[in-house]
């Protein structure tokens, strides 16, 4: 697999679903073994992870998240953010995060906003500890993409820095050239 595939699958935007994708497996670790350990070895008990009909469909709506026009993105966002109950972890709160994690609502990902969004999910209380996870996982995620976009912003502008003074060097270059052409002309006439 080119290094350029590989970019394009393991996206902060693709994190999230990758992860789920290894917390899914992992549940297979409950599964028989062929070969079953011998009774000299210590054996470790296996963690089992119950698959939750409401995790996986959080995770259908992220990935479909992904899929969907940006006005679209927009307006599910306004539509669902102010359905939002104060102080609840809910599947609501993790689907308007999830729309967070859209590049349409880049601008409204703010670290203020989304700390404030996630931090009924985040705190002890009456939730779902996989709604606790998984609002672990698209914080780090909306960090990760706040932080992309800083160093593409800073990159632009190094760039524009770069375009700038090259045209610099090139007007300066003309002036040099100019100059020297006068020398050469004065040169001659002497």
């Amino acid at each position: 697999m080119a290094v350029s595939d590989m970019r394009r699958i393991y996206t902060p935007r693709n994190a999230l679903i990758w992860i789920c994708v290894a917390l899914l497996l992992a549940g297979c670790e409950g599964m028989p073994q062929a070969n079953p350990p011998s009774a000299a070895t210590e054996t470790v008990p296996a963690v089992v992870v119950e698959q939750d009909p409401r995790l996986t469909e959080l995770l259908a709506y992220q990935a479909a998240v992904t899929r969907r026009p940006s006005e679209q993105v927009r307006q599910e966002y306004k539509r669902l953010d102010g359905l939002l109950i104060e102080g609840v972890c809910d599947e609501l709160r993790l689907r308007v995060a999830m729309l967070l994690t859209s590049p349409a609502l880049a601008s409204k990902a703010s670290a203020k906003r989304t700390s404030k969004l996630l931090q009924p999910c985040l705190s002890p209380g009456e939730h779902e500890p996989a709604f606790t996870s998984l609002a672990e996982i698209l914080q780090r995620q909306l960090a990760e993409q706040r932080r992309t976009r800083v160093a593409v912003r800073h990159q632009l502008q190094l760039r524009e820095r770069l375009e700038a003074a090259e045209a610099r060097i090139g007007e300066l270059n003309r002036k040099l050239d100019e100059l020297k052409r006068i020398e050469r002309s004065i040169r001659e006439r002497q």
